[in-house]
């Protein structure tokens, strides 16, 4: 019978050679990236404007002077915005033979320019995915003269979230400053399986996470062409989690579940092991980032924008009750991104096509893993387009990224495309109506 001990054992000294991620929405079978494997797992895009310019995000690329990530410069913005976006993620592996993919929500939001000097916004988006499943290689040892096979795996199911607020303040009329506060929250499940000529032993964990994390963002609005865009972010408080690690047992009805009835046969008895051991875990992840942007307006309503960001772990992850599914994690991320956005006039616009929103951007990503010390490369193209309508200029975003990240072997190349559709409607708040 497999002990819960066993687990951090396993994942050190047997090699995962098979890697298949497995998600489920509406009977159909989705997975995800080979990162959801490094760490807690990998972070979601979350709006289409910002996949559409290759991962621009705190320059403005939904409207001009404006990004829906960026508080520093929602003020710019001329009406209420409420965004909810959806994303479609599909890979290919050198490893394996198949395409994988998942779906899910971005993000969603509320951002309230006031009088143009101040914002306000609230929203709600995933913050790391953690479904991945790995299943070991086949072995087999004889034993009294008869051969054994044997076969590990881990489940690995659930994520973070992240509920955010965000403010925003002009301070004078060529300089903006933001901060953003995101309250994380969620849980994962994880299960340890050992199969044994059939017989499988199951032990089962639950981790529910809590942290907070801060960003400050500076933004200029010069009369000049280029203008500069900063943020910084960390910790407030860093990610905890909570852990319960249940008894293992033998699934010998092979339901996937410890059943309790007398006719399961499952061993031992739920009424003859002792309680979940429970336990809490402090500092995991602690990140902390620099960004910097420049904008150049090139001419009316064309502008390009380049990107520089440093991502770096500072959390506690060497004493884990949580297992790394891929046995190591992600220490530092380097990131480059350049996009190029044409946008619709800010007024009513007379012809069809000035209706449109046009965006085209390419980024690079270097990951280095902590333990392995080896780089995973991630270059990618991408492509969006937006449109305009009614008054209040609501706006659907449509953005396609497709790209290619290199792992070292035995896990190869993974070639990635991404659809993210993106629906915004406007509104006017704060706004003194004249009477009639």
């Amino acid at each position: 019978m497999l002990m819960t001990q066993d687990w951090k054992y396993y994942m050190k000294h047997h090699n995962f050679i098979f890697v298949f991620i497995a998600f489920q929405i509406h009977s159909l079978p989705f997975s995800q990236s080979l990162l959801n494997g490094y760490g807690f797992g990998s972070s979601p895009s979350h709006s289409a404007s910002i996949v559409g310019t290759g991962g621009v995000s705190i320059s403005p690329t939904f409207q001009l002077n404006a990004s829906t990530n960026n508080p520093g410069t929602w003020m710019n913005l001329k009406y209420t915005r409420l965004n909810i976006s959806y994303l479609n993620d599909q890979s290919m592996y050198d490893s394996f033979n198949g395409m994988n993919g998942q779906t899910m929500v971005g993000v969603g939001q509320m951002i309230v320019p006031i009088k143009e000097k101040y914002s306000l916004g609230l929203g709600l988006m995933p913050y790391r995915n953690q479904s991945i499943s790995i299943m070991g290689q086949d072995s087999s040892f004889v034993a009294f003269g008869d051969t054994i096979s044997t076969q590990k795996s881990l489940d690995s199911y659930g994520g973070i979230n992240s509920i955010f607020v965000g403010l925003g303040a002009l301070l004078h009329s060529s300089h903006s400053i933001g901060a953003k506060l995101h309250f994380l929250f969620g849980s994962a499940r994880q299960s340890l399986k050992h199969n044994v000529e059939g017989v499988i032993s199951i032990a089962n964990g639950r981790y529910n996470y809590s942290g907070v994390l801060m960003d400050i963002y500076y933004s200029s609005n010069f009369e000049s062409p280029i203008n500069f865009s900063s943020m910084v972010q960390f910790a407030y408080k860093p990610l905890s989690y909570t852990s319960k690690l249940y008894h293992p047992f033998d699934d010998t009805n092979q339901s996937g579940y410890h059943d309790s009835e007398m006719y399961s046969m499952d061993f031992p008895n739920q009424s003859d092991i002792p309680a979940a051991s429970e336990g809490r875990t402090e500092n995991v992840h602690a990140p902390i980032k620099y960004q910097f942007g420049l904008n150049w307006e090139i001419k009316d309503n064309i502008s390009l924008s380049g990107e520089f960001s440093s991502w770096e772990e500072k959390g506690d992850l060497s004493n884990l009750s949580y297992i790394l599914p891929l046995n190591d994690y992600i220490a530092k991320r380097e990131e480059v991104n350049i996009g190029i956005v044409r946008f619709a006039p800010n007024l009513l616009a007379p012809k069809f096509l000035d209706k449109f929103v046009i965006r085209s951007g390419i980024h690079l990503i270097n990951y280095t893993l902590e333990n392995d010390g080896s780089p995973i490369s991630d270059t990618g193209i991408s492509f969006g387009l937006g449109f305009k309508f009614k008054a209040t200029q609501n706006q659907i975003d449509i953005a396609y990224r497709t790209g290619n990240r290199k792992y070292n072997d035995p896990l190869g190349n993974e070639s990635y495309q991404q659809l993210m559709a993106e629906f915004t409607l406007g509104d006017i708040w704060f706004v003194k109506r004249r009477s009639r």
